[in-house]
């Protein structure tokens, strides 16, 4: 591996769909505050008696800016946030991350456009006094929607630097200073509600951790859709107590109130599946009850003409029993049998390049790139490391016969950052056998504010090394 340095308004048909969708089908949520052009600061922490807190600060109207709920904001990005990847965009150039020629996303962009919501990114309000060090660290946990969504800025002779892509696995983390505000470009892949999940974490005075906890954001993207005046919800019917191998499960879609939207798909996640997958589509699902199906989970989801998803019910569980049937028995013994090679693989997504991007003269703060990668072991007991095998300034990058001065550091996440250094250090051990196991390689760089830097580029050729005790 290589590392190298809207104006703020009430939407009606959109609020009742969006209310529909945040909300569980037993409660009535009030109408969400719908954000579509004008400056707001989308994610603007803040410590509050103490504890780290997430809002957001309105000032689509002007100012004073209304702080807001995140659980109480839809950030729509309209029709004229929608682009196009340029032809100039080749595989492995800089902005192959967007999709190829001609693909479509939707931007908001880091330079504000009338008519698209200008987000960004607001820590003027937390002070030195109410934290341990000047470094807050921003995490996007998850995204839930019809594609992926990328932050990233462009900086001197157009260059991207990516801060998260959901494209290539999550968690992502940036680090920003306090006292700061930024803008970004956000990227949606598709049409339709996204829910994206944030944590904010810093040190408070003492040393301790303090958290916002995962924070959800919700943006939709594209025109509201025409649903009727009342808020809609969505369950699944049909479903009985339990049921018996053999017995045939029907379940059914159920509006409330009824509308003439009827197309259905169906997902279901069973056994250790992390993830649901789409089983049917139509208003009724159904399936023959097996012992395999117990525990197994089922939602549906409600799309409009476009195939732009409107709403999903919240997840049923299907209960099956086997009861042994009275009377005797016979057995009969038999042997069968399968074999398994000694299997040890380990593979760095991509061409195994990570980069910090650029090194920021006279400023101190920690610089963090991630990677990828996939391990499969047959052994019971493995172990990753990663050590520095060069001779020159092992664990230090290098610009020619100069190092860096502090060691670079590295974690499997969400494991401790050690120092990286001659021998190896251990990023995360596993009890079991892998199977093309996806691990994210974190790798942090401290860079002094009076530290002396020279042009060129710092870099170091790292060994990882997946390793097992047992055959």
């Amino acid at each position: 591996m290589k590392i190298t340095s809207g104006r703020a308004r009430r939407v009606a048909v959109l609020t009742t769909l969006l209310t529909a969708l945040a909300a569980p089908a037993a409660h009535a949520a009030a109408p969400p505050t719908i954000l579509s052009d004008g400056h707001v600061d989308a994610v603007a922490p803040a410590i509050v008696d103490g504890q780290l807190v997430v809002k957001v600060k309105d000032e689509t109207q002007g100012q004073p800016a209304v702080v807001r709920d995140p659980a109480d904001v839809v950030f729509q990005v309209l029709p004229a946030a929608r682009q196009t990847v340029p032809a100039s965009v080749t595989p492995g150039s800089p902005f192959s991350f967007l999709g190829a020629p001609g693909d479509a996303f939707w931007l908001i962009p880091q330079v504000q456009q009338q008519g698209v919501v200008w987000a960004g990114w607001s820590s003027e309000s937390i002070t030195p006094a109410q934290v341990g060090d000047s470094t807050l660290r921003w995490k996007l946990l998850g995204v839930e929607g019809p594609g992926a969504v990328q932050l990233y800025t462009i900086g001197a002779f157009s260059t991207p630097t990516i801060v998260f892509n959901s494209a290539d696995g999550l968690p992502d983390e940036d680090l920003r200073p306090i006292g700061a505000h930024a803008h970004f470009n956000w990227a949606f892949h598709g049409t339709g509600l996204y829910t994206l999940t944030f944590e904010v974490s810093a040190k408070a005075p003492g040393g301790a951790t303090i958290s916002s906890g995962p924070v959800k954001y919700r943006f939709f993207v594209g025109d509201p859709v025409e649903l009727p005046a009342a808020d809609v919800q969505l369950s699944v019917g049909g479903l009985r107590g339990h049921y018996h191998p053999g017995d045939t499960v029907t379940l059914r879609a159920v509006q409330e109130p009824q509308t003439e939207l009827d197309h259905y798909h169906w997902f279901a996640r069973c056994g250790t599946a992390a993830d649901f997958a789409e089983v049917g589509a139509g208003d009724t699902y159904s399936f023959t009850a097996a012992a395999t199906h117990d525990g197994c989970q089922v939602k549906v989801t409600l799309y409009d003409e476009t195939h732009t998803p409107l709403v999903t019910s919240d997840p049923v569980t299907v209960h099956v029993e086997s009861h042994d049937e009275p009377g005797g028995e016979a057995t009969a013994g038999g042997t069968v049998s399968g074999t398994v090679p000694g299997t040890l693989a380990l593979a760095l997504d991509g061409d195994g390049t990570a980069s910090f991007g650029a090194f920021a003269l006279g400023a101190e703060r920690d610089y963090v790139a991630s990677i990828g990668a996939t391990a499969s072991s047959s052994g019971e007991q493995n172990r990753l490391t990663i050590e520095d095998a060069s001779a020159s300034h092992p664990g230090h990058l290098v610009n020619g016969a100069y190092a860096l001065a502090q060691p670079l550091q590295a974690q499997a996440a969400p494991g401790e950052y050690g120092d990286v250094g001659a021998a190896p250090l251990t990023l995360a051990t596993f009890g079991q056998p892998l199977n093309a196991a996806r691990v994210t390689l974190n790798l942090r760089q401290h860079i002094r504010g009076d530290e002396v830097l020279r042009t060129g580029a710092y870099g170091k050729t790292l060994k990882f090394t997946l390793a097992t005790a047992t055959p």
